[in-house]
């Protein structure tokens, strides 16, 4: 699930590089359309330069012809002067035609431009509805994707909890079994250490008052003997035993077998 939830992680990051990069393509698109605008502009203003300095340059020839037709004869004066006028009702005519022309190609670069504007505003407008739709269907996908990975999560925590409340109710009755089974032993093992005591032989009773000494401080033992289990050897004094019950591994000082209990005073009849 973590795998899958990754997956829709980056194809969610694809797409907003995919939406970066369409960006990107559109503002270069823009700035390649402004600066043909500006080229378009600059045209203008260079065609505008060219018909004002081939007016400066008919001026020009204008006068140097005057000053020539001067200088030939002042007959040639009234014709170079109808001349003169023809030339410039000529210029002036074709001045009101550039004129024309450019306001022309003026109010023909502003409908262009317009138009320009207006497609690139709405291939804008779709780039950026697209956009936004896949954004929301992103968006859908990631909240359904989220429902479902709660509700997956849910149902595991809810099977993950009963099984949990299973093992322990399992461990609660093997517990209580082990519980029984040790009780049952221990009862068993104090029916028959109290059954070797009464059937212990009278000799070793007497042996048992004759050798009335703790064999490890040769003290008499009188009433503080102490009772070793499971082996149920009495010739040790209380003190002694509980010495040995100290250590983190207590022996037997006669059959070195290990202690299993605190030791504690013995019946009126024990097995030794």
């Amino acid at each position: 699930m973590l795998r899958a939830r990754e997956l829709e992680v980056e194809r969610l990051q694809v797409s907003r590089e995919q939406c970066i990069s369409s960006k990107q393509h559109l503002e270069y698109l823009l700035e390649e359309k402004q600066k043909e605008i500006d080229r378009q502009m600059k045209r203008g203003e260079e065609l505008e330069s060219k018909h004002a300095e081939e007016r400066r340059r008919q001026e020009g020839r204008f006068e140097s012809d005057l000053k020539a037709f001067n200088a030939v004869s002042f007959a040639k004066e009234k014709k170079l002067r109808d001349h003169l006028e023809l030339n410039e009702k000529q210029f002036a005519e074709e001045q009101f035609l550039r004129l024309q022309e450019v306001n022309y190609l003026r109010q023909k670069f502003e409908k262009i431009t317009e138009k320009i504007k207006q497609e690139e505003a709405k291939e804008a407008l779709d780039k950026e509805e697209e956009a936004l739709r896949i954004r929301e269907s992103c968006r859908e996908k990631m909240l359904k994707a989220e429902v479902e990975l709660n509700e997956r999560a849910h149902a595991l925590e809810m099977e993950l909890m009963e099984r949990q409340q299973q093992e322990l109710i399992e461990l609660f009755e093997e517990n209580e079994n082990e519980k029984q089974e040790l009780l049952k032993k221990w009862l068993e093992d104090q029916e028959a250490l109290q059954k070797a005591a009464t059937e212990v032989p009278q000799e070793e009773d007497d042996n048992l008052s004759d050798e009335a000494e703790c064999v490890i401080c040769f003290e008499e033992l009188g009433a503080n003997r102490a009772l070793l289990k499971p082996c149920g050897h009495a010739k040790i004094c209380l003190n002694c035993a509980l010495d040995l019950w100290k250590n983190k591994k207590p022996h037997c000082p006669i059959c070195r077998g290990i202690i299993a209990s605190k030791p504690a005073p013995p019946p009126s009849k024990v097995f030794l």
